[in-house]
């Protein structure tokens, strides 16, 4: 299955089509990341597409078409609101990604986004999610060990 032109692992398609809520284990989740873990969720398939387009659609109106990307990072954080998609730190993997590479597929939180990172890997996407200090964070180097992490698998 694809969602805007991205493979969605099978993995994920059959823990949405299961009764995942049921085996949420907050502590898991809360090991899994550094982050306060407020409410943990999935997103459907349709809200994963929804969610996913609308992150794209704010990248390309507010870094393509303003063309606010000098070398692959922002002039500063807070330019135009374009803090959703973060910023190269080091240290920190990925730190900023390219909505074009991503797919939303939950949260953790309030503004805490779940995203399957495709840059690396069309067919093995890594697992990242936007911090509390407006970076995205890799928690897995895929969604397999990652869903076996929080026991959903």
């Amino acid at each position: 299955m694809k969602i805007l032109d991205k493979t969605v692992p099978l993995a994920l398609v059959s823990v949405l089509n299961s009764n995942w809520r049921d085996r949420i284990n907050l502590k898991l989740w809360q090991e899994l990341f550094p982050d306060e873990v407020r409410a943990p969720w999935l997103y459907s398939l349709n809200g994963i597409k929804g969610e996913t387009k609308s992150f794209l659609e704010d990248y390309h109106e507010q870094v393509l078409s303003k063309n606010l990307m000098l070398g692959g990072d922002f002039r500063t954080l807070f330019d135009d609101d374009v803090f959703w998609f973060g910023r190269k730190v080091e240290g920190v993997h990925p730190g900023f990604v390219d909505a074009r590479n991503v797919l939303i597929i939950g949260e953790i939180g309030l503004e805490m986004m779940i995203g399957l990172d495709y840059s690396k890997s069309q067919g093995n996407p890594s697992v990242i999610y936007f911090n509390n200090s407006l970076l995205w964070v890799e928690v897995s180097p895929n969604l397999e060990l990652f869903l076996k992490g929080v026991e959903m698998i």
